[in-house]
């Protein structure tokens, strides 16, 4: 069961912006926003499919917390992206989310105890496999030549505020041991409101959204997301927060494949084929040899 957890996850968090990126003309706050909305949208769907009860009142601060942590992280992302480039944004908040999460998985949640000598050296090199695939495949170097002093002092505040931000979001669910189940509508909400709220400061006006049907590729995102989201969350309860988010970061290695070999997407194409191949392969060696240490 968890294994498939960890495929759903990495495939629909790797996809999640594809759809989104059918809309040029969209603002990165506005699919910010409609993401969230499509992520709300899933969540009701699944609690109407499935008949579940609704969190009680006291336990909705975490996971509504949890949201905003998310869209905060979401804004800081999209921000570096503007200034330094993907490849250069994600190289820095990549590594960072899974360093977070594993340092937090293991220094408050007791997620190395036990785990033995070789368990525990097996776990961090497989750590280290991860990190260093993810940065294989993003490929940004010789790439930051161009930018300006300050658009890069800004690109990589933003990128390590974005990792630090991605790495949290899901401490305070863990904290207060919420089910998955009844933390995904509090958690879509504090999502929603937080990204609502973005619009709300830029003052968008109604000419300036998406028009016919395009917002609906943009809540396709939120759907994939959400998606990836339950999985997650699911495994987490199985293997704990720092191990499932470094496995679920493997996504980056399906986003870039996806968009090289699949959708012939040249603007993800960071790295050429065959150094993009040998960071997925470290990706995959990282995340098969994490299972091992698995109790």
């Amino acid at each position: 069961m968890s294994a498939l957890l960890v495929i759903v996850a990495i495939f629909a968090w790797g996809l999640w912006l594809y759809p989104a990126r059918m809309v040029e003309s969209a603002g990165h706050d506005q699919v910010l926003f409609f993401a969230t909305a499509g992520n709300l949208l899933f969540v009701f769907s699944v609690i109407l499919l499935s008949g579940q009860s609704i969190a009680v009142a006291s336990d909705w601060l975490a996971p509504t917390a949890s949201g905003a942590l998310w869209s905060l992280g979401g804004a800081f992302a999209f921000a570096a992206v503007q200034f330094v480039g993907p490849p250069v944004a994600m190289s820095i908040w990549a590594p960072i989310n899974i360093i977070v999460a594993v340092t937090i998985g293991g220094l408050f949640f007791g997620e190395w105890q036990g785990l033995g000598v070789d368990a525990a050296a097996r776990r961090a090199f497989a750590l280290c496999l991860l990190v260093a695939g993810l940065l294989v495949i993003v490929g940004w170097s010789g790439k930051a030549r161009a930018i300006s002093a300050g658009h890069w002092s800004r690109g990589v505040a933003c990128a390590l505020a974005a990792g630090l931000l991605w790495g949290l979001y899901l401490v305070p669910i863990q904290q207060a041991d919420i089910p998955a189940r009844l933390s995904l509508l509090p958690m879509a909400c504090g999502m929603f409101f937080v990204s609502a709220s973005f619009l709300l400061i830029r003052r968008h006006s109604a000419s300036n959204f998406p028009t016919r049907f395009a917002w609906l590729w943009l809540c396709g995102s939120g759907l994939l997301w959400g998606l990836g989201n339950v999985a997650c969350l699911l495994l987490i309860e199985r293997i704990g927060l720092g191990s499932a988010f470094a496995l679920c970061q493997a996504a980056l290695a399906i986003n870039a494949l996806a968009g090289v070999f699949v959708l012939r997407d040249r603007s993800a194409a960071y790295t050429p084929p065959r150094r993009l191949l040998t960071g997925c392969g470290l990706v995959l060696s990282g995340g098969a040899l994490i299972g091992t240490t698995l109790k």
